[in-house]
């Protein structure tokens, strides 16, 4: 059972992160994006060489281990800022929180770990899972790659990868698909504590915040997939990420500009990676971004665009690539997503359609 070592690996950038940070939370949501690279990276490095291999994983998250603990023990000789901490540590302590915020904590912590529980237990079952999901991870393990291979169902080819890939990961170093659940499980995890974050950068208190968690922890639609190994939780945990970064740089103005054009490009380049719905959920944030960039940056715009699309692009191209070789477009096999007669009327028709399939909410 080597699938501490990911998590290992986790917990050691998160220490790195959050030694000089005050707000937990903004560290677990930059840990999650630097580790959801690292998978990226590893995974189509390894795949490069046909060396999806349990010798070849272990020894990856083994040496980058290995190297994050060496760092966290050199920078522990460093003298931290005792004052700033004490501080910080002091603040704590005078906060009371209200008996009926800590019930509100209890019910989300319940909720998170009966889903949990169900994730453990229970084995991806679900359509998508035997269709595609964990079908192609089993393919990469046969083929020590994640290269396209034969297949009557070409979803298991040219759909978004990230979630499969960290699934395969699990599932080498477990030895069995124990753990598949838990990708979209951590993802829940993730999004009710990103979008507290939020809430607070909205100048919310710790009522609102802890409301905004509740929110999220009890959407019907999350609960159901939080304990499967759909990908619709990861791609949420990458847009909230987006919409915290792109708060922080506009909170920030022309301080940290380089970092927060990394933080944003690499949580598009990873939502694109994990579902290919992104596109129309990422859209409204640039556009966002881009205004703010032209009224602050002026012509020097091009800077920060072209960080952010080198990154979100280098996060995606061999999957491109490959889709490219096979069906001709790096978005995959050309599918009947579209209406076959155009015009105003058949427009009409799909509105009242689809009002009237969600009126009753």
């Amino acid at each position: 059972m080597f699938i501490f070592l990911p998590l290992l690996s986790w917990i050691a950038i998160f220490w790195l992160i959050n030694k000089n940070r005050t707000d937990w939370r903004e560290s677990l949501i930059l840990t999650s994006t630097y580790w959801g690279m690292f998978i990226a990276v590893i995974t189509e490095f390894l795949s490069i060489f046909k060396l999806i291999t349990f010798a070849w994983i272990l020894a990856t998250w083994g040496l980058i281990c290995i190297i994050l603990i060496y760092i966290c023990f050199r920078l522990n000789y460093q003298t931290p800022n005792i004052l700033e901490t004490n501080n910080y540590s002091q603040a704590d302590k005078n906060t009371q929180i209200p008996f009926f915020v800590n019930l509100l904590l209890c019910g989300v912590g319940f909720v998170v770990a009966i889903v949990g529980l169900i994730a453990i237990i229970a084995p991806p079952n679900n359509w998508d899972s035997m269709d595609y999901h964990m079908s192609r991870v089993a393919h990469w393990i046969q083929n020590y790659s994640v290269a396209h291979y034969p297949t009557s169902y070409t979803p298991q080819l040219y759909q978004n990868p990230w979630s499969e890939f960290v699934i395969l990961h699990f599932q080498i170093l477990s030895d069995g698909d124990y753990f598949a659940n838990l990708v979209q499980w951590f993802s829940m995890i993730g999004c009710i504590i990103a979008v507290s974050l939020i809430a607070k950068k909205l100048e919310a208190d710790l009522r609102g915040q802890v409301f905004s968690a509740v929110i999220t922890a009890t959407i019907p639609m999350g609960i159901l997939q939080a304990s499967s190994t759909q990908n619709d939780y990861v791609l949420a945990f990458w847009v909230i990420c987006l919409a915290y970064y792109l708060l922080s740089a506009i909170e920030a103005g022309r301080r940290d500009i380089w970092t927060n054009s990394f933080n944003i490009g690499s949580t598009i380049g990873l939502a694109i990676l994990s579902k290919g719905t992104a596109y129309f959920y990422v859209f409204p944030f640039l556009i966002w971004f881009g205004f703010y960039q032209i009224k602050s940056l002026r012509w020097k715009i091009w800077k920060t665009a072209l960080i952010v699309g080198s990154i979100s692009l280098l996060l995606n191209i061999s999957h491109y690539l490959r889709n490219y070789n096979l069906f001709g477009s790096p978005l995959g096999e050309p599918g009947g997503y579209r209406n076959e007669i155009l015009g105003i009327n058949i427009l009409i028709s799909n509105i009242l359609r689809n009002i009237a399939l969600h009126i009753g909410t």
